[in-house]
């Protein structure tokens, strides 16, 4: 499902959450797979956090309303590092397609985003924080997504917000 995942962080498919699909799978697919639900995110191995992120009510592309049999779904899984984890070195071979993503809430406030049409995102940090905690080239976190095609069929946007 995600086949360009990097060497040394190819987790879906190993992963106890590897069956949930975004825009599909619901509460009780999530409860299926990891137990409760727990809206502080799941451990996933010793230095990840996970988190799903759910389909809510009230979006629009172009604007036009997202289809209602969207909410409720989960929209996509985040795994965020619990410690630095450097991407410095990383190679992100042509299959993704970099942006520059921005959060005010964020400690830094930008950050690179490499994503493939599979909804394979990287998130890495391009500028050090203030206090030092977050340093460049840091992975600030791996979103597992819908494809571009998935994304396209179901809600009707031909594409992503900052593309």
């Amino acid at each position: 499902m995600y086949p360009n995942e990097l060497p040394g962080y190819q987790f879906h498919a190993r992963s106890t959450w590897h069956s949930l699909q975004p825009l599909a799978s619901r509460d009780a697919d999530v409860t299926a797979v990891l137990g409760d639900l727990k809206p502080s995110g799941y451990t996933f191995g010793r230095i990840w956090h996970l988190t799903l992120h759910y389909w809510a009510d009230g979006g629009s592309c172009a604007g036009a309303p997202f289809p209602s049999f969207l909410v409720g779904t989960v929209a996509y899984v985040e795994l965020e590092p619990k410690r630095r984890v450097s991407f410095l070195d990383a190679r992100f071979p042509s299959a993704f397609h970099q942006v520059v993503e921005m959060g005010a809430h964020d400690p830094v406030g930008s950050w690179q985003l490499y994503r493939d049409e599979f909804g394979l995102e990287y998130r890495v940090y391009d500028k050090s924080s203030n206090d030092g905690t977050i340093r460049v080239g840091d992975l600030k976190s791996i979103v597992y997504g819908p494809s571009r095609k998935k994304y396209l069929t179901m809600t009707g946007c031909p594409v992503v917000a900052d593309e």
